[in-house]
């Protein structure tokens, strides 16, 4: 029944229920083995009833030596206190001090629940550390990812393989998986962690982009999981989709505040291209930029420093391309009537200094946008052109406000 098990393990995990529509009242059938293993788990381990719990089995290289073995034990009753017997891994400080000093430092703060549960008796290690994660999150994907960060740190910390699954009991013998396994991976996370199944060049990358996309939140001032959740899903799109979501999450959480976004784009540049050029997108990331300078350079733009008035070239541009009816129009009409509307729109907005430079840098830009993008990276194919157009906007914002120099920004603010 309900008080033989755990509250956080469902029915349907080790149990079966009785036939449909019995008379009989439907009971939880928990074999003997599951039934004592729980019962080790209650004795051990505060596994609370109101969170996710998962386990992270660690795995020595070779074997674990009795000496480690004991200053884990010890370790561990440093932290024992009978009003908190949980300890919670602060990961976001974890991973800002490794950013900061390239060296790892686990800092903990004492918990009723969230955390990880401190084993009661010390003959609960053995050769196989099994360390329980409580969860603080508000939904699974949440959840996991905590999890999934105490996984990636215990076991970079202590030197060993790890397998991060919601069973108390490990599932491999020490062969049977690579360097890190993480069970039940959510689809948000496929785009960071493609396999289950990690070895260890995997694991590090998966690393270095968790330590990245920390970082990005951080700067941005958020620390809600939500967001950082929001950044890992991006990996799963076109490469250039994380410059779309930190564009949107710098102007929601910064709204009002034009020099702070300034700085913040600014401070999350290089982290970004770091990410997205691991995903492939170095060659786009290139010539967005260059699209960007010579906007920049030859002023092709609005009067303000505004987002619309920054993009607007780019923006006239694909508003052509959309126009574009390619079997009416040669790809050479489409070309001058985009350079002719861009024009239009560049002479309206700044009318007193439009002559024939202005026209060179309005063609150069069409010439980027058309043949290194359109018919180079995207290879003529204007539905996937057009798809990508936010993403290719937000990167194109990225690169031209970091190209404003600090005399501009200031005269802007003067101004607003």
């Amino acid at each position: 029944m309900k008080p033989d098990v755990p509250a956080n393990i469902k029915v349907q995990q080790f149990s079966n229920r009785l036939e449909g529509g019995s008379s009989r009242e439907p009971k939880r059938r928990v074999c003997s083995v599951c039934r004592t293993q729980y019962m080790l788990d209650k004795l051990c381990y505060n596994v609370g009833g109101s969170t996710a719990t998962f386990f992270i089995h660690l795995y020595p290289i070779s074997f674990f030596t009795d000496i480690f073995i004991r200053a884990f034990q010890r370790a561990l009753e440093n932290f024992q206190n009978p009003d908190f017997p949980s300890v919670f891994l602060k990961t976001d400080d974890a991973l800002r001090i490794y950013q900061e000093k390239t060296q790892l430092e686990l800092t903990f703060r004492p918990t009723k629940v969230n955390g990880n549960p401190l084993p009661k008796f010390s003959e609960a290690l053995g050769n196989i550390l099994t360390i329980p994660v409580n969860t603080p999150g508000n939904n699974h994907t949440e959840n996991i990812l905590f999890a999934i960060e105490n996984a990636v740190l215990y076991q970079r910390f202590l030197g060993c393989r790890a397998v991060l699954t919601d069973s108390s009991i490990p599932l491999f013998s020490s062969d049977e998986f690579n360097h890190l396994f993480i069970d039940h991976i959510p689809p948000a996370f496929r785009g960071w962690l493609p396999h289950n199944n990690l070895n260890n060049e995997m694991t590090q990358h998966a690393f270095d982009q968790l330590l990245n996309l920390h970082t990005i939140r951080s700067k941005i001032g958020s620390i809600d999981a939500d967001d950082l959740v929001r950044l890992i899903r991006s990996l799963n799109y076109d490469a250039l989709e994380l410059y779309y979501v930190t564009h949107r999450m710098i102007k929601r959480q910064q709204a009002g505040n034009e020099p702070r976004q300034f700085v913040t784009v600014r401070d999350t540049a290089h982290l970004i291209a770091d990410v997205v050029a691991q995903k492939g997108g170095e060659t786009i990331m290139s010539h967005i930029k260059e699209l960007a300078r010579i906007a920049w350079e030859g002023r092709l733009k609005g009067d303000s420093l505004k987002d619309n008035s920054l993009a607007k070239p780019l923006d006239v541009a694909f508003d052509s391309l959309e126009r574009w009816q390619s079997e009416h129009e040669t790809e050479e009409e489409a070309r001058a009537i985009m350079s002719k509307e861009v024009a239009r729109a560049i002479e309206r907005l700044d009318r007193r200094f439009f002559g024939a430079k202005k026209l060179e840098n309005i063609s150069q830009f069409v010439t980027v946008l058309f043949d290194q993008i359109y018919k180079g990276v995207y290879q003529g194919n204007l539905l996937n052109l057009l798809e990508n157009r936010k993403r290719i906007r937000a990167g194109y914002l990225y690169f031209i406000t970091e190209m404003i120099p600090k005399r501009d920004r200031d005269k802007e603010e003067q101004q607003s």
